[in-house]
């Protein structure tokens, strides 16, 4: 099985980085930062996967794929913006079943999740967000779901 980043080292080198932005890390304080604001404004603790992946890339968009950061802001080297996984998380919240779930990230059909009451990562369907395509029970293989449609997009 591919690791993480050997799958990321793939996608850039099959897309040119031109065509893909994987942000910089994120500084220990942010992760400290995105923490405390997941655990006082959405009421659930981030997985440690998924925080160590922002330690590594915070946040990434490519080939219509999208992870969220740990801050708001704008994409490296980008004019584009993107939503922090806390922020993103509170207006997904104005939609009341999205209360028992954590979003980490989307593309243009999907949903990445965690079903925060049955503690699965779930790929979940955007529009009819009650149908479940896939199920893991781990960060790192939804991470891996994610990167493999990149590669997939860009092959």
């Amino acid at each position: 099985m591919k690791s993480i980043n050997s799958a990321i080292k793939e996608i850039i080198e099959k897309a040119g980085i031109s065509d893909l932005v994987f942000n910089r890390g994120a500084s220990e304080m942010e992760i400290i930062d995105v923490k405390r604001r997941c655990e006082y404004s959405l009421n659930c603790t981030l997985p440690a996967a998924y925080t160590n992946m922002l330690a590594r890339h915070d946040g990434f968009a490519g080939e219509g794929v999208f992870l969220y950061s740990s801050r708001p802001g704008r994409l490296d080297g980008s004019q584009d913006t993107v939503l922090d996984v806390v922020d993103a998380n509170l207006a997904a919240r104005d939609v009341e079943v999205l209360h028992d779930f954590l979003i980490f990230g989307d593309s243009d059909q999907d949903e990445y999740v965690l079903d925060l009451t049955r503690q699965k990562f779930q790929v979940r369907d955007k529009q009819a967000f009650d149908n479940v395509y896939e199920e893991f029970d781990s960060f790192d293989e939804l991470l891996m779901y994610m990167l493999d449609l990149m590669l997939t997009r860009v092959a």
